[in-house]
């Protein structure tokens, strides 16, 4: 379980990273959700929201990229939470087994 708030940390501030490197022309997720004229703290619970929401492989779809360099981030970001998910779903099935 640690190691999934691990990683959806990194990809929580990997996602703030992508959102406000991004010119002002670009129609990035900060911008399009309204979320520029919050603080860095408030952009940072919304990207880990949509970490958690992506690890867990529910997808909501209320937080979702916007630009191609958010997309590629994404899709980078959902294969490695996939694996880290499997990791922790296997590794409690392995519990279950042994106690039987």
């Amino acid at each position: 379980m640690r190691l999934i708030f691990i990683v959806a940390h990194y990809s929580a501030c990997g996602f703030c990273l992508v959102g406000l490197s991004q010119t002002d022309n670009d129609m990035n997720w900060i911008t399009k959700f309204g979320y520029s004229e919050l603080e860095n703290s408030s952009i940072y619970v919304h990207a880990l929201y949509f970490a958690f929401i992506t690890c867990t492989t529910v997808g909501y779809g209320d937080i979702s990229p916007q630009t191609t360099t958010e997309r590629l981030y994404g899709i980078i970001m959902a294969l490695i939470s996939v694996g880290v998910f499997a990791y922790g779903v296997n590794t409690i099935g392995g519990i279950i087994s042994n106690i039987e």
